[in-house]
């Protein structure tokens, strides 16, 4: 859920540098001569220089062309694509494996720490979580960029189920955005997906047997409602073999299940009138 050693110390390295520039570019501080000059400066004054930095992002342009720290090519190319930072009010939703649960109105982002993880910040029992937050690309991932203010706000039961179902319907779309780096966005939108076991000779095969199903007035009750019901979900299921993206089909097909459920609710509540 968090970076390598060598890799948060990267991170530390090139977003010191590009503050101090900034700093010295906007005349923020005085007195300041070095990076190291910078780093000792009060949380205050650093995030005075974090919120120029965000407010002129084309001050990462004139850093990379001018590179006074004599960083390499591919240091410039981490600091580079920060352009395409996300800076919002999120909620952290919950902690996975290998990085945590952003959620913003802009979308759902899988967000990894840098020195501490997550958790050690932020106990489990206290989420959904809301912070303020700058998310950004490095290195094939998202990060925060180290500085996660929080707010105590207690949530309800309704906000937090409004949360986890953001996050389950991203996830069930494939919508939970993982890289910030537009080339990234482009090949994952492009990438074939690896094909889905084909279950439609099954389907069609019970399809065939289910019409056998016959109900009557020399059956239970239940009997005709219920094989009705076998049938509409075997017609259901076949519909989201076929065409799974095919919501409209997928309602139609949703939506006859659903009819006949309530008839087979109407049986029960008739027995249940006459029950011993």
């Amino acid at each position: 859920m968090k970076l390598s050693e060598q890799d948060a110390a990267l991170y530390w390295k090139l977003m010191w540098e590009l503050l101090f520039f900034v700093n010295q570019k906007k005349k923020l501080g005085a007195d300041m001569d070095t990076v190291k000059d910078f780093i000792d400066l009060s949380q205050t004054d650093k995030m005075t220089t974090r919120e120029a930095l965000y407010g002129n992002i084309d001050l990462i342009n004139t850093f990379i062309r001018e590179n006074p720290a004599n960083l390499s090519g591919e240091e410039l190319e981490i600091v580079e694509k920060w352009r395409h930072f996300v800076k919002d009010n999120f909620y952290i939703e919950r902690y996975l494996k290998n990085h945590a649960i952003f959620i913003s109105d802009r979308g759902v982002y899988a967000v990894q720490a840098i020195n501490s993880s997550f958790d050690e910040m932020i106990p489990r029992q206290r989420l959904p979580h809301a912070v303020e937050a700058v998310l950004l690309p490095f290195k094939g991932k998202i990060i925060y960029d180290g500085i996660l203010p929080g707010y105590n706000i207690f949530f309800g039961g309704g906000v937090k189920r409004r949360i986890k179902e953001d996050y389950m319907a991203a996830k069930q779309a494939g919508r939970i955005i993982d890289n910030l780096e537009p080339e990234a966005k482009s090949a994952k939108a492009s990438k074939r997906e690896k094909p889905l076991k084909d279950w439609k000779p099954e389907i069609e095969d019970l399809i065939q047997k289910a019409k056998k199903l016959k109900g009557g007035a020399d059956q239970a009750p239940f009997n005709t409602p219920i094989f009705s019901l076998i049938k509409a979900t075997l017609d259901l299921s076949l519909k989201a073999v076929e065409k799974p993206d095919d919501l409209d089909e997928l309602w139609v097909g949703y939506n006859k299940v659903v009819r006949v459920i309530r008839k087979i609710h109407t049986i029960f509540d008739r027995a249940e009138r006459y029950r011993d």
